[in-house]
């Protein structure tokens, strides 16, 4: 019976691991297809965009017109704006069909044929049964019951604690994005299409560094949201689950006008800070959750040793 039960237990947790994966795996092809649709997406604007940068620069009829108005480095200035916020979204948008791609790649491998793993289980499961009704006694009932509760707690418990790990590394990423854009308070006030060569391989640098950690936040909580989307049912999470996904995007969109606009990056700051308390505020409800299944999953272990040293 014991080998019976450890062998089960093996079982329930490749079939908690094939139901994660398969499920993470449909997910994933959805987000690759959608960041996939983004990146054609934003190169299509972002070569609008040059287009009309190029034509107020150079001669154009329009220039004229926008020359009269007093309003044609106005209007050059938003462009650049606009290109450099289309430019900023398409390589993340890039990024994360590379990084999708690999989490792709990684799941397929690790995919074993779920239907070898359920007749084995089935079957293991059926000896079990026979021998239970063969002792057909009190004590071996009640203890195929704690075993077979003890298993699901097991399984609910490691989907949890996956979940809490992904919000741990969200709030990581997060904390890295804060600190790198909250050091750029002392960068200075930089003119973003113009000013020196060392002035402009300063913004550069740090322009780079922002976007990595922001690309570091988006991938964190894409995973953080899957691992979520697993433990839905076992407890009420509101979440804003299109902010997780669109993170990086909106982000994007606020900092060019925040750092362009105001010499500035307080609102941007203020995103990331905004979006670290909704991941703490969720992070808290799993941990409490983890928490609990951990003093049920003893409570069990402690009444079967109970019941065994009692009959």
């Amino acid at each position: 019976m014991e080998e019976i039960d450890r062998k089960l237990v093996e079982l329930t947790e490749e079939k908690r691991l094939q139901t994660k994966r398969a499920k993470h795996l449909a997910k994933v092809l959805q987000e690759l297809q959608l960041e996939k649709e983004k990146a054609a997406s934003f190169r299509s604007q972002l070569e609008a965009e040059e287009k009309d940068v190029q034509q107020l620069v150079g001669f154009h009829p329009y220039n004229v017109f926008y020359s009269m108005l007093g309003s044609k480095q106005e209007r050059l200035r938003k462009e650049k704006q606009e290109v450099a916020a289309i430019k900023l979204k398409y390589d993340e948008a890039v990024a994360s069909v590379d990084d999708l791609e690999n989490e792709k790649a990684e799941l397929e491998q690790n995919q074993r044929t779920s239907q070898s793993i359920e007749i084995e289980y089935q079957q293991l499961l059926a000896q079990k049964e026979t021998l239970v009704k063969e002792k057909n006694t009190q004590m071996s009932v009640v203890l195929n019951d704690l075993s077979i509760e003890y298993v699901k707690l097991e399984a609910l418990y490691k989907d949890v604690k996956e979940a809490r790990l992904a919000g741990q590394r969200v709030k990581h990423a997060l904390q890295e994005a804060i600190s790198s854009f909250d050091s750029a308070k002392g960068w200075g006030t930089f003119d973003m299409f113009g000013g020196g060569a060392i002035s402009s391989m300063i913004k550069h640098s740090h322009m780079s560094e922002g976007e990595e950690k922001i690309h570091n936040v988006q991938h964190a909580l894409r995973r953080f949201k899957r691992e979520l989307n697993d433990i839905q049912h076992e407890f009420d999470l509101t979440l804003e689950s299109n902010e997780f996904v669109r993170f990086a995007d909106v982000f994007f969109d606020g900092l060019i006008a925040d750092w362009i606009m105001q010499d500035k990056i307080h609102k941007s700051l203020d995103h990331l800070r905004e979006q670290q308390r909704e991941v703490e505020r969720v992070l808290r409800i799993v941990e409490v959750r983890e928490q609990e299944i951990e003093k049920r999953k003893q409570d069990v272990s402690y009444e079967k040793k109970r019941f065994i040293l009692n009959s």
